[in-house]
């Protein structure tokens, strides 16, 4: 507790109120715990899990998306790799783009187009007030990209194509679809 001798205080008004806000701060830094005895380790924690609220009425959310293939992918020069592959429901818009350079990913089944989505490729950046006032365009060999295809059925094959480039990236994806229709076996992708 901070106590102060308010008639010393008052002989000495200009250095008492000095010392009434050192041991004020003092007694506050203390109280908020601003020192530390080293580097604290660093800790996360979440909460338990709770069941969804039955009584809340998600119609209007599920009726916006559609079951898809979310494709992440690592592009080096005109070389793609794969990053991870997730089926999950996405939104269902899903417009064109037009007027700058795409990438075009596919799903097949069977040798059939079931579904097609155009992403932007981030090959060249513009990087503002480097060199010059104006900036500079900065072309990137290697980045990561991140596409979300809808799925109206299951497909077993996924291609992506690079603007520019005569031959696609294609990759197999039965045992994808596999493992995930083993623990979701109600998906009308299974």
């Amino acid at each position: 507790m901070l106590s102060v001798n308010t008639t010393s205080c008052m002989k000495q008004l200009p250095s008492c109120a000095v010392r009434v806000s050192l041991l004020s701060a003092v007694a506050l830094m203390a109280m908020m715990g601003c020192a530390t005895k080293g580097p604290a380790e660093p800790s996360s924690s979440t909460t338990s899990p709770v069941p969804v609220d039955e009584t809340i009425d998600n119609r209007v959310l599920l009726s916006s998306l559609v079951p898809g293939l979310v494709v992440g992918f690592d592009i080096k020069g005109e070389d793609i790799s794969t990053v991870f592959t997730q089926i999950m429901m996405i939104p269902k818009s899903n417009p064109r783009r037009e007027g700058s350079e795409l990438i075009t990913v596919t799903g097949l089944r069977e040798g059939r187009v079931l579904a097609t989505v155009q992403v932007p490729d981030l090959r060249i950046m513009v990087r503002e007030g480097f060199g010059t006032a104006e900036g500079a365009l900065l072309i990137m060999e290697r980045r990561t990209v991140t596409a979300a295809l809808p799925l109206p059925a299951r497909i077993d094959m996924l291609e992506v194509r690079l603007p520019g480039t005569p031959a696609p990236m294609r990759q197999d994806l039965r045992e994808t679809f596999d493992r995930h229709c083993a623990s979701n076996r109600q998906s009308m992708l299974c």
